[in-house]
């Protein structure tokens, strides 16, 4: 093939250059792939941690809302129910609290071992309150 003002001519390519070209393809080609997967895992594990810590963050014990008073607040009156400076209505709520929700039962058990017995109901005795342990 001749052109008189342009010669242009193929030339036969060595031999594995084509076969050359083609793994390079491929290879970015993978690489590519490579990525986007590495990229979609990436934010998949970053939602993963981020529901970790926030399910973590909120503590071991779920909040209940036995006798109209959260646990939270049950633990936050807890000193001043002990010591008898509380108002009666709070006092039976956190009395019908205490009586129903078994994390502030364990609460008080691990965190005031004194007056953990108070707060236990066996089938044999009858039911006693903290209010009684306070005086």
């Amino acid at each position: 093939m001749t052109n008189d003002s342009k010669s242009t001519t193929w030339e036969a390519c060595p031999q594995g250059t084509l076969s050359g070209l083609t793994t390079g393809l491929k290879r970015q080609h993978r690489r590519e792939e490579l990525r986007r997967v590495a990229g979609v895992v990436s934010v998949l594990l970053i939602a993963v941690t981020a529901g970790w810590y926030a399910v973590r963050s909120t503590g071991d014990r779920p909040e209940f809302h036995f006798g109209g008073i959260a646990c939270s607040e049950v633990h936050q009156a807890m000193p001043a129910y002990l010591a008898g400076d509380l108002d009666e209505t709070v006092v039976q709520k956190i009395d019908t609290h205490l009586a129903e929700c078994p994390h502030c039962q364990k609460y008080i058990q691990e965190m005031h071992p004194a007056n953990a017995h108070a707060s236990v109901q066996t089938s044999d005795q009858p039911k006693t309150t903290l209010v009684a342990a306070r005086f």
